[in-house]
């Protein structure tokens, strides 16, 4: 069954419910991680986890959006491509692995405690890349549903034993915090592959040529994405390495307030790629994602406000008083995290043109100014410099984006961002004949 257009606000739909669900599943099992562990021991699996998450991350971006990509593009062969993606991904984690192994005891000189344990969680790679191919595979084969179920099983299947821990009162390290994770890991991909299975059958075949094709196709992604995850991570890192485990601790849950909304304002940049890639016409693309666009602009900015409102009020009842001092910090990594947003969807409508080694420009400005920010705003301002580098850097890379955006295709910044009163004729006229694409609303647009 061919994706059509027509089904954009119902895949949009059920992704945002299914992303509601997985916010608020996430939100739980953060409130009760940050209870238990308390901001120093947050800190602590914050580190541990964050040099496996980086890795695992770097090699999951460029080659499952190679698997969505050419299994849309040749349906019969996706389990051939998923099996291929998964075999050269693996392949290129036995050259990043020993990287971050070898690099983590001099990152975490000042916590040598920590060091075993973050190395011990680089187990977490091959984990990461074989989520990452299962979910990209549900999106290869034209199947949202199954793309979003997915998805919130991944959630489930890690507040259980975050539950069962807090109500029985079970005392745990970081460490064991990062293993039980891991092993809930394991348990998650198993099922998800019984799951799949199900609904399309997986043949083991590999094919080098095919894993050539992936590189090749993914190589510029993955260096896209690398800066782009370097630029998130960059923060987590530079705090680890300047501040205590308590700042961390009280930083990670800022990060995590300000980001619990990723779920759901990240539908549109989740699910618009196979959209994009399934118009033919340029300017029916062209106008479909400037809609999109301003639509996403509005979506983040109404959350981003209403979490600014409820901030202070929310955090410490949530997470506890302890974590009082994370309330200011969310504040501007609320609004950094808008430009993130805004930027993540603009990146995947430069991917469906092709352009996705245009994007690697955008994220390496981000990753040169981000040390630079981060040791300045630092000096001055502590662990708030942290956050202020966050903002500006995703400011400066989302303008620079947006104008090559806007130079490539004859429009201008305001049209990509800003709703106006054509936009509600046409969401009127979507929702009452279920065709986005009628003669007169392209004349409006």
């Amino acid at each position: 069954m061919t994706i059509k257009n027509k089904n954009f606000l119902f895949h949009f739909s059920i992704t945002v419910i299914s992303s509601l669900f997985s916010a608020l599943i996430g939100l739980v099992t953060g409130v009760l991680t940050a209870r238990i562990l308390g901001p120093s021991g947050r800190g602590e699996l914050g580190t541990i986890q964050l040099y496996g998450a980086l890795a695992s991350s770097i090699l999951t971006s460029g080659m499952p959006i190679a698997l969505t990509y050419f299994s849309l593009k040749y349906n019969r062969l996706s389990s051939t491509f998923f099996f291929s993606t998964i075999f050269i991904s693996l392949i290129l984690s036995l050259f990043i692995a020993p990287f971050f192994y070898f690099i983590i005891p001099y990152l975490l000189r000042n916590s040598p405690n920590l060091i075993g344990s973050t190395q011990l969680y680089l187990w977490f790679i091959p984990l990461g890349i074989m989520t990452a191919c299962l979910l990209a595979y549900t999106q290869g084969i034209k199947n949202i549903v199954l793309w979003n179920v997915s998805r919130l099983l991944g959630s489930l299947f890690w507040l259980f034993p975050i539950l069962a821990i807090f109500f029985f009162k079970i005392n745990l390290s970081a460490k064991d915090f990062s293993i039980i994770y891991l092993i809930s890991i394991i348990i998650y991909i198993i099922s998800l592959l019984i799951i799949i299975n199900l609904y399309s059958t997986l043949k083991f075949r590999i094919k080098w040529n095919y894993c050539i094709k992936i590189v090749n196709y993914g190589i510029s992604n993955t260096f896209y994405t690398f800066s782009q995850l370097s630029n998130t991570k960059l923060d987590l890192i530079f705090t680890s390495y300047l501040f205590t485990s308590k700042d961390i601790g009280l930083y990670i849950i800022a990060l995590s307030w300000s980001t619990a909304h990723l779920p759901l304002t990240n539908a549109v940049s989740s699910i618009i790629l196979p959209h994009l890639s399934n118009i033919k016409n340029s300017d029916h693309k062209f106008q479909f994602f400037n809609l999109t666009s301003r639509i996403n602009t509005i979506i983040n900015l109404a959350v981003a406000i209403s979490l600014i409102i409820i901030s202070p009020f929310v955090i410490p009842i949530l997470f506890g008083k302890s974590y009082s001092e994370s309330i200011h910090l969310s504040y501007i990594l609320i609004i950094g995290t808008v430009f993130s947003n805004l930027k993540l969807t603009l990146g995947e409508a430069l991917r469906s043109i092709g352009l996705a080694s245009k994007l690697l420009k955008s994220e390496f400005i981000a990753l040169i100014l981000s040390p630079i920010l981060f040791y300045l705003f630092s000096f001055y301002f502590k662990l708030y410099g942290i956050a202020l580098g966050y903002l500006v850097a995703n400011l400066i890379s989302l303008f620079y984006m947006s104008t090559f955006y806007t130079s490539q295709f004859g429009s201008n910044i305001k049209s990509l961002f800003l709703l106006n009163k054509n936009d509600l004729v046409i969401i009127k006229s979507r929702l009452k004949k279920n065709n986005f694409y009628q003669n007169e609303t392209n004349k409006l647009l």
